[in-house]
C-alpha cells in the first residue's frame, strides 16, 4: 500500500522583494498560508478585476521564454521557478500576492524560495493529495520539434534532461535528478541560461531588463562584434566583458558543470507541478522547453483522467 501523502501549507506569511527579469522594475510579493483545497492561487494586487489567477493547466497562456498563467487578461509571468520550490515541499495550497505582471527572477533559480520556505516551515493538513501512477512505459513525441518525453514506471519521481548544444559552447547536457527529495540540493540552485547571440534579440523585444550576469548564465556562442561587446557592457552594467571558465561570460563560475541541464529540470519540475498532481513515475526529457513541457502535462492529465496511464 502506497503512503498517504496529504496537502501542504505554510507556517506563516512570507515576504520578499526583488527585481522581475523582463520589466527591470522592483517585485513585492507576500506568499500566504491557506487552507485545504485552496490550491496554488496568484493574486495581482496592482489589479482590481480578474486578478486571481489558479495555477493550472487551463490557466497557462504563453510559454514563450518561460511560463504565463492568466484570468483573462490579467496574466502572472516566470511562475515556474516559484512552483518547482513549492512542488518539492508538496504544498499545494498557498495565495500569492505580488503587485506585478511577472515573479522575481532573484538569481536565476529556485534556491531564495528555498530559503524563504525553510525559514517559515511547513504545515501537514488533512485532506490527502491525487496522484498519477504509470502501469507501462510510454513515449511521448513533439509534434512541433525533435523534443521527446520517455516516461518510465517508478516507485519515485525521478527526471532526466538531455541537450542538443555543441559540446564546444555548453560542454555538459545531461543531468539526472534521482529522487525529489535531493532537489534542494542537486537543482534549485541552477540557474536560468541563454546564449550570447540571443540576448540582442532579446533586447529588441523590450525582454531581460532586469537580467544581469548575476541571475542568467550567458554562454558564448559566436564571436561578439566591439561596438556590441561595448552595448552589452552598458546591459550589464560591467566594466569588462571576457570569456570565463565553461565557455561562459559570467564573472561566477557554473555551480555545476551541467547546471543548464540541472535548471531544465527545475523548469520541468514547475511545468509539470501545474497537474496539481503528485506524480510518480520517471520521466527522460529530451530537448525540453517550457511549450513542450506543458503539451506533456496536458497528456500525462488526460491520459490519467482517461485511465490510459
Amino acid at each position: 500500500m502506497k503512503k498517504k501523502l496529504n496537502q501542504k501549507t505554510i507556517n506563516k506569511t512570507i515576504l520578499c522583494r526583488g527585481t522581475g527579469i523582463h520589466s527591470g522594475k522592483k517585485v513585492n510579493i507576500k506568499i500566504i498560508p491557506a487552507k485545504e483545497d485552496h490550491g496554488i492561487v496568484f493574486k495581482r494586487t496592482d489589479v482590481k478585476k480578474n486578478n486571481l489567477i489558479r495555477a493550472i493547466l487551463e490557466n497557462v497562456s504563453s510559454t514563450e521564454r518561460s511560463t504565463e498563467i492568466s484570468n483573462n487578461n490579467v496574466s502572472i509571468n516566470t511562475v515556474e521557478h516559484l512552483l518547482a520550490a513549492l512542488y518539492y515541499y508538496g504544498i499545494s495550497n498557498i495565495l500569492v500576492e505580488v503587485d506585478s505582471y511577472e515573479l522575481p527572477i532573484f538569481d536565476g533559480s529556485s534556491l531564495e524560495y528555498c530559503n524563504l520556505i525553510n525559514k517559515v516551515g511547513i504545515l501537514n493538513q488533512k485532506k490527502e493529495r491525487k496522484r498519477i501512477t504509470l502501469t507501462k512505459p510510454k513515449t511521448i513525441f513533439s509534434e512541433f520539434s525533435n523534443t521527446y518525453y520517455e516516461l518510465v514506471p517508478h516507485n519515485k519521481f525521478r527526471i532526466s534532461a538531455e541537450l542538443n548544444y555543441d559540446k564546444q559552447i555548453l560542454y555538459e547536457n545531461f543531468a539526472i535528478l534521482n529522487d525529489i527529495n535531493k532537489f534542494e540540493k542537486e537543482i534549485s540552485n541552477c540557474r536560468t541560461f541563454c546564449m550570447i547571440s540571443e540576448i540582442e534579440f532579446l533586447l529588441s523585444k523590450n525582454l531581460i531588463n532586469g537580467g544581469n550576469l548575476d541571475n542568467c548564465v550567458v554562454y558564448i556562442d559566436k564571436k561578439i562584434e566591439e561596438k556590441k561587446i561595448e552595448l552589452l557592457k552598458k546591459k550589464f552594467k560591467v566594466k569588462t566583458l571576457k570569456k570565463s571558465d565553461n565557455n561562459i561570460l559570467n564573472n561566477e563560475p557554473l555551480r555545476f558543470k551541467n547546471e543548464s541541464a540541472r535548471h531544465k529540470i527545475l523548469d520541468l519540475i514547475g511545468d509539470l507541478s501545474l497537474t496539481e498532481m503528485i506524480l510518480n513515475f520517471s520521466i527522460k526529457a529530451y530537448m525540453p522547453s517550457h511549450k513542450e513541457n506543458i503539451i506533456l502535462a496536458k497528456k500525462i492529465k488526460k491520459l490519467h483522467e482517461n485511465n490510459l496511464l
